[in-house]
């Protein structure tokens, strides 16, 4: 990057997809323009992990929402195409960044869903407008975005006379790393109706705090449209003010509630689901559960840049020194966890960075030597030794002559408790935990780890503050050893190692678990010199705002070294995002050309899942 911004503009559509006319289709069919006149009336049913009947749709609420709906009747600006690194418009028609000001023009035929309200009053139907994308800026701004520590103002440039459309103008406040920006700003989903503001003043960023059960349907502008919910499953149906209905030659799309990954399996297996959003399945799990996919249902795995991990707990007696982390790292094999948890294409890491393999590429090329590759047991002993452990018989004690304390939270064995609501990777979690118990005991030889097997509440697989509070209440906290599964580091589709350090090191940050924001740690490619304080916060603000490639990649580097040598938790594999699709009535592309997001949310909105027969 320069001092000067150089001008972006981007209006490629993703041809990869066989968007309209013309895509083959996995089972040999063609995809493409249906007309919505011969729509047939079949439902696709896909499983969620939630309580359908309380999901509720309110943008500023966040209790009870459920992404997986929300990603079909909320559009974004513009979707992340990871493999070729690229946004795609969705909303937005063009965008450029000029000087100081990013320019985003949007395109005119989208309109906000009409809906019917439970007294029978339709709400919505206004044309999408360059002022309801700063009107949801400005709630941002109320609401302390990050994004807008790098911006001064958002407003109206051009608002069109009639229909939708327009250009929203978004001032920079001093240095801006675009990168960043652009995926704070591009990829957020438009889910601010003109609805929630008819009778308040749009800056009243109370207006948004309501209560479920008194904001009505939500108001879209996705290719679905609410219909209805039960305690079964949330109903959509084509919306059809949207560009891509006459795409979509089926009647309703259902997400329906289940309690266990048996039920998804059983679901999959009976035909009841036409597909998953995101589902891993080991091989043993798969066994040992008594069931096998049906040859109809087609794997496909898409870009993302997280993966699977083990939370560490920073306040455990040992744990609190980095060395002993690193030694702990140097026990655990990523290689061996990937074998027993997942039969999906997936790359183990070794390079504790906190970076996916790509990014590693990307920002490291040249510098992985000064980084510590883990998976070396006799450095594990020899980083112990330092720290006054012994070893007798091969049996290690602390330097009081105690053995270790290696308590650990579990999930559920998957093949036991079938009741209980387990997320989609819970299964591949469970068997991760038994390949790190393994580990452990051969290293340690007889301090056997008390594995709780237990799961909370199947709510705070993300949020490992609050599981950790639950164990803080009942006085157990210091004798945790590490928290499993309560560790995905990344997100999917995450454009830059920003979003992905921020997420790790501070929005988890946890404070009950000892680690961050400010850490000691030895100085940039000297793992030998005298620790010094690093507060993340300073240099996550430094690396939003950088605007030159070098400094860039300088300050990607020292994060990723302050994860390297801090080790704040332990990075077990990369992964993509797998998903189920059943070719038995369906149509859609080959999977090695389903590369954007999730094939369950994108598809439908380019009509590339297509209904072959009535069913």
């Amino acid at each position: 990057m320069n001092d000067t911004f150089a001008t972006y503009s981007r209006r490629s559509i993703l041809q990869s997809l066989a968007i309209a006319t013309g895509g083959t289709a996995a089972v040999g069919m063609e995809t493409g323009v249906s007309s919505a006149q011969t729509r047939q009336d079949i439902t696709f049913r896909v499983p969620v992990a939630a309580a359908t009947d309380t999901a509720q749709f309110n943008p500023r609420n966040e209790m009870d929402r459920v992404p997986a709906i929300e990603a079909f009747l909320y559009e974004p600006l513009a979707e992340y195409d990871p493999e070729d690194d690229e946004f795609v418009p969705v909303l937005a028609d063009e965008w450029d960044v000029e000087d100081q000001r990013l320019t985003v023009t949007l395109e005119d035929d989208y309109e906000w869903h009409s809906v019917a309200t439970a007294s029978g009053k339709t709400i919505g139907g206004q044309p999408v407008t360059a002022s309801d994308i700063v009107r949801q800026f400005q709630f941002d701004e109320a609401a302390d975005a990050a994004y807008w520590n790098v911006i001064s103002d958002v407003s109206v440039a051009r608002e069109p006379r009639r229909g939708g459309g327009g250009t929203v103008a978004i001032d920079f406040d001093g240095d801006v790393n675009v990168d960043v920006l652009l995926f704070d700003v591009l990829t957020q989903h438009v889910s601010h109706s003109p609805t929630y503001f008819e009778n308040t003043s749009p800056s009243a960023a109370a207006s948004l705090s309501l209560a479920a059960d008194d904001d009505g349907p939500p108001v879209g502008t996705g290719p679905f449209k609410y219909a209805d919910q039960t305690d079964e499953g949330v109903v959509l149906e084509p919306a059809a003010s949207h560009p891509a209905a006459d795409e979509i030659n089926w009647q309703t799309y259902s997400f329906e509630s289940h309690q266990s990954e048996h039920a998804v399996l059983d679901g999959l297996a009976a035909g009841r689901f036409d597909g998953t959003r995101e589902a891993h399945f080991p091989e043993e799990y798969r066994e040992a559960a008594g069931d096998s996919l049906d040859n109809s249902l087609q794997e496909v795995t898409n870009e993302s840049s997280g993966g699977w991990g083990i939370l560490l707990n920073h306040e455990h007696p040992h744990l609190q020194n980095r060395r002993f982390r690193k030694a702990i790292a140097h026990i655990f094999s990523s290689a061996e966890a990937v074998e027993s948890m997942t039969a999906s294409v997936v790359e183990s890491v070794a390079l504790q960075t906190g970076l996916s393999p790509a990014q590693t590429r990307k920002y490291l090329d040249g510098e992985l030597g000064k980084f510590e590759m883990y998976g070396d047991e006799k450095r594990a002993g020899e980083l112990l030794g330092e720290l006054g452990f012994s070893r007798t018989w091969e049996i290690w004690n602390d330097s009081r002559g105690g053995s270790l304390t290696l308590g650990m939270i579990g999930a559920p064995n998957p093949t036991q408790d079938t009741s209980a609501s387990q997320s989609p990777s819970e299964p591949a979690w469970y068997y991760g935990v038994r390949s790190f118990e393994r580990q452990l005991n051969e290293f340690f030889r007889d301090q056997d780890p008390d594995i709780q097997d237990s799961w909370f509440n199947g709510t705070d697989l993300a949020a490992p503050v609050g599981v950790v509070e639950q164990f803080t209440d009942v006085g157990v906290h210091d004798d945790i050893f590490a928290f499993l599964p309560a560790r995905q580091w990344g997100h999917m589709a995450q454009t830059h190692p920003y979003h992905t350090f921020r997420a790790d090191m501070l929005m988890r940050e946890a404070s009950d678990l000892g680690f961050g924001p400010v850490v000691s740690v030895p100085p940039y490619a000297n793992p030998g010199g005298p620790e010094e304080e690093v507060d993340i916060r300073e240099t996550l603000a430094s690396l939003q705002r950088a605007n030159e490639e070098d400094e860039e990649r300088r300050l990607v580097r020292e994060l990723a070294w302050i994860v390297n040598e801090t080790v704040p938790y332990l990075q077990g594999y990369y992964r993509p995002s797998v998903s189920y699709l059943d070719d038995e009535g369906w149509s859609f592309p080959d999977a090695s050309e389903l590369d954007v997001a999730y094939p369950s949310t994108h598809l439908p909105r380019t009509g590339d899942i297509q209904a072959t027969e009535q069913r």
